[in-house]
């Protein structure tokens, strides 16, 4: 099975739940400088909704930053999204003693307005969106619960996404060699320069040539 294959289905395997709105609505942040559309491009990323009142998502907490903590060096963006249930939650201070008090250290949108809760159409505290590197959400989990099967969808996309990763760079080798004169295809999600046609007058150099003939291989095995 080529490359472009296991990417595709490794992503395919998971439902598409919609594109996930991001966090530009928020009125603030802690422990981090706001995390824009630019900044989520090509990542997996958790959007953890709670309250520092409610038990529930307390309960989950551990999971969370046990999450952030073990898959940040591999490309996991994990955001908490503190959402006010009641007004007193709503003060900036009292977040900030909260997340002090339990030693929560990934970037929390403070959303005191409820706009990026709306954005989500979110309607529970806690409430887990796991979102793949092209900014779909593939999987949710509302309530307590689900831990494990969370870790395992948050593991497959970023696996997925290291392949795409390779693909897209292996692609872009391809389309640096490739003479002016080209076809298109579509290969799953990506469009990509497919072949030259049959001159070869821009290659002078052998050794460009070859690399050439080996990319083409390999995107005829892809394919």
């Amino acid at each position: 099975m080529s490359l472009f294959s296991k990417a595709h289905d490794a992503l395919t395997a998971l439902p598409v739940e919609g594109h996930m709105p991001g966090f530009d609505r928020a009125a603030g942040w802690l422990n981090s400088e706001p995390i824009t559309a630019d900044d989520l491009q090509g990542k997996v990323v958790v959007a953890d909704f709670g309250t520092y009142t409610c038990i529930n998502w307390l309960r989950t907490l551990g999971y969370v930053k046990a999450w952030a903590e073990k898959y940040e060096e591999q490309g996991l963006v994990l955001v908490g999204v503190h959402t006010p249930e009641f007004p007193f939650e709503a003060d900036r201070e009292n977040v900030v003693q909260a997340i002090e008090a339990l030693n929560v250290a990934f970037p929390i949108a403070l959303d005191p307005d409820y706009a990026v809760w709306q954005a989500f159409d979110n309607h529970y505290w806690p409430a887990v969106y796991i979102a793949d590197a092209e900014g779909q959400i593939r999987h949710h989990q509302f309530g307590e619960g689900g831990y494990e099967e969370c870790e395992r969808v948050i593991q497959r996309l970023l696996r997925d996404a290291k392949e795409l990763g390779y693909a897209k760079v292996r692609l872009e080798s391809l389309r640096a060699l490739a003479p002016a004169h080209t076809l298109y295809r579509s290969v799953g999600f990506v469009e990509v320069e497919a072949y030259a046609d049959n001159s070869m007058d821009a290659y002078q150099d052998p050794a460009a040539l070859e690399a050439y003939r080996r990319s083409a291989i390999f995107m005829e095995a892809s394919l």
